[in-house]
């Protein structure tokens, strides 16, 4: 299997958003918010429904080892480079969708990446090609159960999958459409 590309995933978010994440250092990943976990992060932490189906992305710890919370209004740029598939409605926003056709595997699938909790940029075009360094959107505000963060799914997904049918109800391994952990490409 080919070693895949690093993503410059977090270079580009602190590069549009100089005024507004000071000192980044690393990523705070607290139970419940990666790929697979079975517990919630925020409210009562309860059990999830099914295991979590991506990466959430809350909080982070600043040069001196504070920690220092995303909040809303963070401009998301893509993993890499891709092309936009769609925007579907979440629980606290929008889900921008983009195919990085750059990016295979041995099965010959494309990863896709899910950007999900977003106000999406409004010149986002379906079909147009986005930079790895543009801005996708926001992050949209939390709620009073929830509250905001970038969540990110990657999915490996065979060409012709019908995605225009995808929903979060939906979001398990099956034919065609292959979840992976985020983490693999940061």
């Amino acid at each position: 299997m080919t070693l895949l590309p690093k993503s410059n995933f977090t270079a580009n978010l602190l590069a549009l958003n100089r005024t507004r994440v000071y000192g980044f250092k690393k990523w705070l990943i607290k139970a419940g918010m990666a790929y697979g976990d079975q517990g919630k992060w925020w409210g009562g932490k309860t059990a999830r429904l099914a295991d979590h189906e991506g990466l959430d992305f809350a909080a982070y710890f600043d040069r001196e080892g504070k920690e220092r919370q995303l909040g809303s209004g963070i401009v998301v740029p893509p993993l890499y480079r891709g092309r936009l598939i769609g925007l579907r409605d979440d629980f606290l926003g929008r889900t921008v969708i983009v195919a990085h056709d750059i990016i295979t595997n041995h099965l010959e699938q494309i990863l896709h990446g899910f950007y999900a909790h977003l106000i999406p940029a409004t010149d986002l075009k379906t079909g147009e090609t986005v930079s790895e360094t543009a801005g996708l959107g926001t992050i949209a505000p939390g709620s009073k159960s929830c509250p905001s963060h970038l969540h990110i799914s990657t999915v490996w997904i065979t060409p012709g999958y019908p995605l225009e049918q995808f929903n979060w109800s939906g979001f398990t391994e099956r034919d065609g459409f292959q979840p992976c952990d985020p983490l693999d490409f940061l």
